[in-house]
């Protein structure tokens, strides 16, 4: 029998459409909203993977460069390592002047939400970065909204728990802006300069 990885789904143009304006819309509702706001801003931006979306930390930005180094990840085990997947992974991406403005928004809010926590996505309790699991259930909660994905929820433990019961992202969640991201920077290579 031969096995075969996964094979990444690659979200559309529209499907993204449709998640960005979700959270651009709802961003001051609640702060699940802003952090769904600001979590999609990243992968939408930068294909940024999810442990190193919670290792960034409010220093990583440079608004008047418009540069952001992602220089670590933070894990659900070991919290933030000075590292990343790879050597190639350690790096400083550029950002455009519209992007600065989604990600000044959010920078701001975190500020003054967590001004004493060094990490852009501040947990609500302490001094780390927001869970694996909260940034998992806030993905598939925006999903849900604009129709990409079928959850059951349910209360275990006193907690809100979630099953995925329907998506063509099951397996790649937060992988598909990646594969986005990339795919958007290969079809405009020439009209970025790349």
């Amino acid at each position: 029998e031969e096995l075969y990885e996964t094979e990444a789904q690659v979200i559309t143009p529209e499907e993204a459409s449709s998640v960005l304006n979700y959270v651009e819309k709802h961003k001051d509702r609640s702060r699940d909203d802003a952090l769904a706001f600001g979590i999609f801003t990243m992968l939408a931006a930068f294909g940024l993977r999810s442990s190193e979306i919670r290792g960034l930390k409010k220093t990583s930005f440079n608004f008047e460069t418009r540069i952001v180094s992602i220089k670590g990840a933070f894990h659900a085990r070991t919290g933030y390592a000075n590292r990343t997947k790879n050597r190639g992974s350690r790096r400083d991406i550029a950002f455009t002047e519209r992007q600065a403005k989604h990600i000044k928004w959010f920078y701001d809010y975190m500020f003054n939400l967590r001004p004493h926590n060094k990490y852009l996505f501040a947990g609500s309790r302490g001094n780390g970065s927001i869970g694996e699991y909260t940034f998992r259930k806030i993905v598939w909660k925006t999903y849900e909204a604009v129709g990409l994905a079928k959850l059951r929820w349910f209360t275990q433990g006193n907690t809100e728990q979630y099953e995925v019961i329907d998506s063509r992202f099951k397996d790649c969640a937060t992988n598909t802006w990646r594969h986005y991201n990339a795919l958007y920077l290969i079809n405009n290579m020439v009209t970025l300069g790349l």
